[in-house]
């Protein structure tokens, strides 16, 4: 039944895409002189807002990892830009690090701004765009400032496939570096942390509604140098989820949205453990996320109630991946790859609630 009404979904949201893609061609109010519409660009980590849908969220994150283990997250974002009276609505920096330390940043919507055309947007003094990003944030008695240029060596165009980056989708996803390499600064509550040749992997999400649960996983701190591994996904109503693994000289891709494949999700927050199963055709992929002995920083999420605590990330936890191919009857495994560092991610149904008493990581 579920892979039955994910075979409806991927149809659904093909009808969406093909629909858009035949009416972003070309400015169906042409003829219209009375009538400004602002299309959006082809870049797909361009600001999505339309200037009416409403409930609306969009956010770009970045992954910094140090050769020694230390690794931060910096999350830009914009909730409800045309938010009705009463709707939650505003802009946030978030910079967090390995052992669990947040500072956040909220911004009147009056502090936003955001290219539609192309990777460009600032929240205040915060900026982040193709090739940089930078900020200050002050917060809890915190004073963190940042400042890094990063060079891109591999995107993931194709994130989505067919669907990337075509309006009126619920949820998008979209990886523009999913591998690359940054040089700036870091100055922590008076630490200066200098960046050289730092792993850096930035990516990017969108729509009318955050997922009631969600697992993401990211590296490219593996043993062989070329190797990164970007994962997401979890309950839309049904389970649904992207995958994409360069190895070596091979680059892995599945979604579900292709029709020809499975994904399940779970989580065991105790354990500290994500799991995320992919099936397709003779070939299984099983990527474990492991927060270790790394403490989950507490990150807030775009719900209906505002901009709240709801994920656990580890930003250097580990991932194993195994590679099983069917036997008959049986699944085999051929293959297993372990990285060094990881960021791992938990949120929603797929964790317990933030704050519930007796948690035993936070």
């Amino acid at each position: 039944m579920k892979f039955r009404l994910m075979v409806l979904c991927a149809v659904g949201l093909a009808f969406v895409a093909v629909w858009a893609c035949d009416t972003d061609q070309e400015d169906p109010f042409g003829d219209y002189e009375d009538i400004e519409i602002d299309w959006g660009g082809d870049d797909p980590n361009r600001y999505h807002w339309n200037g009416l849908t409403n409930p609306f969220f969009e956010g770009w994150f970045f992954r910094v990892a140090l050769p020694d283990g230390r690794s931060f997250g910096f999350i830009y974002s914009v909730q409800n830009p045309g938010a009705m009276s009463g709707d939650p609505s505003g802009a946030h920096v978030v910079i967090a690090r390995n052992c669990g330390d947040v500072v956040h940043g909220e911004f009147g919507l009056d502090a936003f701004s955001a290219d539609r055309e192309k990777f460009t947007m600032r929240t205040a003094g915060n900026r982040s765009t193709e090739g940089h990003f930078d900020g200050e944030l002050c917060e809890n008695g915190h004073e963190v400032s940042w400042d890094i240029d990063y060079e891109i060596i591999e995107p993931w165009p194709s994130t989505m496939g067919t669907m990337t980056n075509f309006p009126g989708l619920p949820v998008n996803w979209y990886v523009g570096a999913l591998r690359a390499r940054g040089t700036g600064v870091i100055n922590w509550d008076g630490e200066r942390i200098a960046l050289k040749n730092a792993a850096v992997f930035q990516d990017h999400n969108w729509g009318n509604f955050f997922p009631q649960g969600y697992i993401w996983m990211q590296s490219q701190e593996f043993p062989d140098s070329r190797d990164a591994l970007a994962v997401a996904g979890g309950n839309i109503g049904v389970e649904a989820g992207m995958f994409v693994w360069r190895h070596g000289g091979e680059l892995v891709e599945i979604r579900s949205q292709d029709m020809n494949a499975l994904f399940k999700f779970s989580g065991d927050y105790e354990a500290g453990e994500v799991v995320v199963d992919i099936r397709r055709g003779d070939r299984r992929y099983v990527v474990t996320g492991f927060f270790g002995d790394d403490i989950p920083a507490i990150l807030p999420a775009p719900r209906p109630e505002g901009n709240v605590p709801y994920t656990r990330m580890a930003m250097s936890g580990r991932i194993r991946v195994q590679v099983l191919v069917r036997n008959i009857f049986k699944w085999e495994l051929v293959e297993e790859v372990w990285s060094v560092t990881a960021g791992v991610e938990m949120g929603g149904m797929y964790g317990p609630p933030i704050g519930e008493p007796g948690n035993a990581r936070r």
